[in-house]
């Protein structure tokens, strides 16, 4: 059953990200709430997770936003392997409810960002620093401020 609500967390974020897009830009970045429940992901449950959801959670982006077909689901399954090795079972629940969380989000978001420049963005010429001072810098700026949302509802829930 928790699988069943986490996976439709999931999909609702997807979904709302594709949705309220436009709604929700700032000079033309948006907040990757998909990439927020992969860093959750894999606080919570792990690498092997962490790549699971992340080429989920990337494979229905890349349908539903009409990119590239794999291109979502390539960059998350790598943030969710590179992050995985930062998983420890015992400070699950500290890293999820403090700024680690953060942390992890801003890494991941970078992360990211660095991996769909590298994979599909620099055939078509655009500069690195223009990539990251336009698009992915701002994006992963604007992903963890939208991250202190969940860190802020974990942390008010008793830790027992």
């Amino acid at each position: 059953m928790p699988y069943l609500i986490e996976g439709a967390i999931a999909i609702l974020a997807v979904v709302l990200q594709v949705v309220l897009s436009n709604a929700i830009s700032i000079l033309g970045a948006v907040p990757d709430l998909g990439l927020i429940y992969l860093v959750w992901t894999v606080i919570r449950r792990g690498q092997l997770a962490g790549e699971i959801v992340g080429f989920c959670i990337g494979l229905l982006l890349d349908i539903l936003s009409s990119g590239s077909l794999g291109s979502h689901s390539l960059s998350f399954a790598i943030v969710g392997f590179l992050l995985g090795y930062f998983y420890n079972e015992e400070e699950t629940e500290q890293r999820i409810r403090n700024w680690p969380f953060l942390l992890f989000v801003a890494v991941g978001a970078f992360l990211n960002g660095i991996i769909y420049y590298m994979l599909f963005k620099l055939a078509s010429g655009v500069g690195v620093v223009d990539y990251f001072l336009g698009q992915a810098g701002l994006a992963a700026i604007y992903t963890t401020i939208i991250a202190v949302i969940p860190m802020l509802w974990s942390s008010r829930r008793p830790l027992y």
